[in-house]
């Protein structure tokens, strides 16, 4: 009999360990679905009791850094499984716990969530979002190199509402917005926007003509670089002596960012192309020449009328004739009502022309001529 002892030991042995190990009740287990989320997105939170069965009540002790803890509570489904969804709002640790029995701890950190976006005009704007204002904290706008390395270009503290706008002028590049962990501060892991394709808007504006007559039309194109089509584009002019300009229309870009617009100036006028309220063009200069003309009546008199956006009577207006390939002036006289002069006299049978000189025409206008006119002496 001596030779059973040891089996009834055993026997004995195990079945004290079964009814201490079915007093200890279940426990379960914990993973989670990403050790990092960023902020105001969901991480799933899972495990599975260890009794396999379904009902059973779950405690999830959820600790935010610097918080105490609370617990939520989940009841297992069939096999035992059970699902946790939170979005925590700062780096957390989870555990799963039945009655005293507790998981090992698990953290989710948490990243601030950077938005990134291209206003225009070398204008890029950032904005971090958390469970705190990141006001003060250094945020970085970063250039994507030839070798896949991000290269910091520039760094700006966020103000008010958490952003940040960046006036930058890289060429058209792939950009991002970073913050350290440092700057993320406590609670925070280090984050990074998604990459942007930058475009280095440029806008132009070319005259068709630097000069018009007055009463002409000349044609302002242009194009807003890496633009699309339905872009507005604002073309402001700034007439001679105005300290302000005044909007002269709002075009429509089409195709590849091209726009054009028709202008009347009736004095030297300033133009300039605006987009997006930042983007500018050259301002370009259109002068502007008073429109003269000259005719020749029956008894010989020479009639030459100037007209512009002003009364120029009392300037003066030359009566020239070509001599070989050069004029020559052949007499003067002032302007009377209607800016209107009239040249009587001896006029020799030659090619004539009327003309008045940048002094007499005045500020905002150039000089202007009439083409050659063919005259025969009434003498």
């Amino acid at each position: 009999m001596r030779k059973f002892v040891p089996l009834l030991f055993f026997l004995a042995t195990l079945s004290v360990a079964g009814v201490a190990q079915a007093a200890a009740g279940p426990s379960s287990t914990l993973q989670v679905s990403a050790d990092r989320v960023l902020y105001g997105n969901h991480v799933t939170i899972t495990g599975r009791v260890s009794n396999h069965e379904s009902g059973q009540s779950v405690g999830i002790v959820v600790r935010p850094y610097g918080e105490t803890s609370h617990v939520v509570t989940v009841m297992s489904r069939s096999g035992g499984f059970w699902t946790f969804r939170p979005a925590p709002t700062k780096s957390t640790t989870y555990q799963a716990r039945i009655d005293s029995r507790v998981s090992p701890a698990l953290v989710v950190g948490v990243q601030p969530r950077v938005t990134i976006d291209e206003l225009g005009n070398g204008r890029i704007s950032a904005r971090v979002e958390g469970a705190r204002s990141f006001r003060g904290n250094e945020v970085a706008l970063q250039r994507l190199q030839a070798n896949g390395q991000w290269e910091t270009v520039q760094k700006h503290a966020l103000g008010p509402g958490s952003g940040a706008t960046f006036t930058t002028t890289l060429p058209s590049s792939t950009v991002r917005i970073s913050m350290s962990v440092n700057q993320a501060g406590l609670g925070y892991l280090g984050t990074a926007s998604h990459s942007l394709l930058y475009h280095n808007y440029k806008l132009t504006l070319t005259p068709s003509a630097y000069r018009v007559v007055y009463g002409g039309m000349v044609t302002l194109t242009g194009r807003l670089q890496n633009g699309h089509s339905g872009e507005r584009v604002t073309i402001n002019r700034w007439p001679y002596g105005a300290s302000s300009p005044v909007v002269a229309a709002v075009v429509r870009t089409t195709k590849n960012g091209e726009w054009t617009y028709r202008a009347r100036p009736t004095i030297a006028t300033a133009y300039q192309a605006l987009w997006a309220r930042t983007e500018l063009s050259p301002r370009r200069t259109i002068g502007v020449t008073p429109r003269i003309s000259i005719s020749a009546l029956h008894n010989g008199h020479v009639i030459v009328k100037v007209t512009a956006g002003r009364s120029l009577k009392g300037q003066e207006v030359q009566l020239q004739r070509k001599t070989g390939s050069t004029w020559t002036t052949l007499g003067k006289q002032p302007l009377l009502s209607g800016s209107v002069a009239m040249f009587v006299g001896e006029i020799p049978t030659a090619t004539l022309r009327a003309a008045i000189s940048v002094n007499q025409a005045g500020v905002g206008y150039l000089g202007a001529t009439t083409n050659g006119m063919a005259y025969r002496s009434a003498q």
